[in-house]
């Protein structure tokens, strides 16, 4: 995976990593065994500190299963158990 740096000052040689915010080069939504995945943030209530980078895999309008997504910066595809009721939620 290649890293894309934003902000900073290459001048000075001082690059900013990507923020989660930061969309460059990263899809959306797509289709992966049957389902559409859908590629956003998501926070769990009261003592949540950030957002976390998740992937959301619906199927005929239901969501099947939630993971994390190892794309996003902040929480590497990792989520809390919180998070990962979502579904039950």
């Amino acid at each position: 995976m290649s890293e894309t740096l934003t902000g900073g000052n290459p001048a000075q040689g001082v690059p900013t990593p990507p923020t989660q915010d930061d969309p460059s080069g990263r899809k959306w939504t797509w289709e992966e065994d049957g389902c559409t995945v859908i590629r956003s943030n998501a926070r769990s209530g009261p003592g949540c500190h950030d957002n976390c980078g998740v992937l959301m895999y619906v199927r005929d309008g239901v969501l099947e299963k939630i993971e994390g997504d190892p794309e996003n910066p902040y929480n590497q595809g990792r989520l809390c158990p919180r998070c990962l009721a979502f579904k039950e939620m």
